[in-house]
């Protein structure tokens, strides 16, 4: 599943804002041993997405940064 959240045209009809742990909890599976969460962007989101998942319970080996 992709999932895309940005600061949109007015035309664009998927997530808006910040990618925050209710977006997550919403969109993403749940933590599992056969769960790998993928993430692109800038430095400052791939931190905040990297905080969220952590406190969601996403060990490091979970999350994959490109």
């Amino acid at each position: 599943m992709l999932i895309y959240v940005l600061q949109p045209p007015e035309e664009w009809n998927g997530g808006v804002g910040f990618v925050s742990k209710e977006i997550i909890q919403s969109n993403c599976p749940a933590p599992a041993p056969d769960i790998q969460i993928l993430r692109c962007g800038p430095p400052p989101m791939n931190k905040a997405m990297a905080a969220h998942l952590n406190d969601l319970g996403y060990a490091p080996k979970m999350q994959f940064q490109f």
